[in-house]
């Protein structure tokens, strides 16, 4: 299978953005290209295989936030956000087998999509789900990012930018040299960032039309369904020009979001409100790991402005969104959303992408008109 898309972007940003950023942007993609086997019976097959460049998304209730398995990355710990489209794309292999209600995939996954290095490292991925009944839909997943490393220089970067030291000593991160410094002996403590990284995923949807009997709701409405995630379950420690220390501790990892299907009684197909908290304790640009090519460490956190302050960084812990669909003769689609989400502006002439609903009073509106034959 093979499909091609063509898509025309006019943005409505005015302020601390690049005069290009807010021209019109016209790109035309492949969708996917893929090819799938299924191994045993068409009906019931043992097991169902995809290898090529596909779509992917675990979670089908949510419609702007979630899906952090595969779109967020841990140190540094960004969440991806892009207009109706709560998926992902893959390049690897996919191996399905249900069993039952219970679902679940192997795959194998190549780093591709996000312009951040190291490019094209594999991860392994395995996620679960298992339907309840008709009510309740739970599910779980765990990734290894960065597992196998194509240039492990560029994985873990053993260079001076990208130490740090665990023990908490202050040992000033800029010096090189594995002598003794100040009494201390630099190379027994000293450890280096990386961007292999393991994240978790727990997810639940819940249905209650399956307690009453009533056709006056439409298929979505009254949904409430949650995932949250742990971004990296290693815990490291980020020197600051400062002479400090300070480490991100895992609760500070997690985002989490709760969604709800507002009624509408099938006037539209879905109204979704969508609420996440994410105490990430610093900006989510992404830029200085672009510029240098190493994972989140001190001068991510440090070039901010002096001394780093982690309670500066709290302003854009909460983010929500209302997202609407409406579906007319099966041929006419109208999709509005109003959110302060992760969205990102893309500067298309270096690649760079960063976070631009970073203020409290920042939101941002999407409407968009499909047609399909």
């Amino acid at each position: 299978a093979i499909e091609l898309h063509s898509n025309l972007f006019y943005s409505s940003l005015t302020r601390d953005v690049d005069y290009h950023i807010r021209q019109r942007t016209f790109s035309t993609y492949v969708d996917e290209a893929y090819g799938s086997a299924i191994i045993g019976d068409m009906q019931n097959p043992l097991m169902r295989i995809t290898v090529g460049y596909f779509l992917y998304n675990y979670n089908p209730d949510v419609r702007n936030l979630g899906e952090y398995l595969f779109r967020a990355g841990a140190f540094p710990g960004y969440i991806l956000n892009f207009f109706d489209w709560a998926k992902c794309r893959v390049l690897g292999i996919r191996i399905n087998k249900n069993i039952g209600p219970f679902r679940q995939d192997l795959m194998l996954t190549n780093e591709t999509d996000f312009p951040m290095p190291p490019d094209k490292d594999y991860s392994l991925s395995y996620v679960a789900g298992i339907n309840l009944g008709s009510m309740l839909d739970l599910g779980a997943g765990v990734q290894f990012q960065n597992l196998i490393s194509v240039n492990e220089d560029l994985t873990t970067p053993k260079d001076v930018g990208n130490q740090y030291f665990p023990d908490g000593s202050h040992i000033h991160a800029d010096d090189e040299s594995d002598s003794i410094y100040n009494g201390e002996n630099i190379a027994a403590s000293r450890k280096y960032y990386s961007w292999r990284n393991t994240k978790l995923m727990a997810r639940f949807s819940f249905d209650p039309k399956g307690l009453f009997a009533s056709d006056i709701f439409g298929k979505e409405d009254l949904k409430v369904y949650s995932e949250a995630a742990l971004l990296g379950l290693h815990d490291y420690t980020f020197y600051q020009n400062d002479f400090t220390w300070h480490t991100i501790p895992w609760k500070d990892r997690i985002p989490v979001v709760l969604g709800f299907n507002v009624p509408t009684f099938k006037l539209l197909d879905v109204l979704a409100f969508e609420w996440e908290h994410y105490g990430c304790p610093y900006k989510l640009d992404v830029w200085p790991m672009v510029m240098c090519g190493r994972p989140s460490g001190r001068d991510d956190l440090a070039n901010r402005g002096g001394g780093y302050d982690p309670s500066q960084f709290h302003g854009d812990d909460i983010k929500w969104s209302l997202h609407a669909r409406r579906t007319v003769f099966k041929l006419f689609t109208i999709i509005g959303q109003i959110a302060r989400d992760h969205y990102f502006m893309n500067d298309y002439s270096n690649g760079i992408i960063r976070e631009a609903i970073s203020k409290p009073d920042d939101w941002h509106w999407d409407i968009k008109l499909l047609y399909s034959f």
